[in-house]
């Protein structure tokens, strides 16, 4: 079995890269973290900010990256296929819902 430790979490919305999370320090404190239950998601509102976070891991942009808010945000898993640790095999997590967004909105 190639060492866990080498996994690594890519984020996707609409085709296109946001980050990469690492194999998450809370997994080698406790075995019971689950890391697909703890990628969260947050939205301020008022300062137009997403954040996704992986136990200590974060990322934020900023909303108006998000053009069509129907779509998910994508995680998935990249493990190496054997310890030659040449190639790794990407493998769907999770979606995270994006909260209802607006983009532009007329001032009146």
């Amino acid at each position: 079995m190639v060492d866990p430790f080498t996994n690594e979490y890519p984020i996707f919305y609409n085709d296109q890269k946001l980050t990469t999370f690492n194999y998450p320090k809370e997994k080698v404190d406790n075995p019971n973290f689950d890391i697909k239950e703890n990628f969260k998601l947050f939205y301020n509102e008022s300062k137009g900010l997403i954040r996704i976070q992986l136990g200590c891991q974060s990322f934020t942009f900023n909303s108006q990256l998000i053009i069509e808010s129907d779509k998910n945000i994508q995680i998935y898993e990249e493990v190496y296929e054997d310890e030659t640790y040449k190639n790794k095999k990407p493998t769907f997590l999770k979606d995270l819902k994006l909260p209802e967004l607006k983009i532009w909105e007329e001032v009146k």
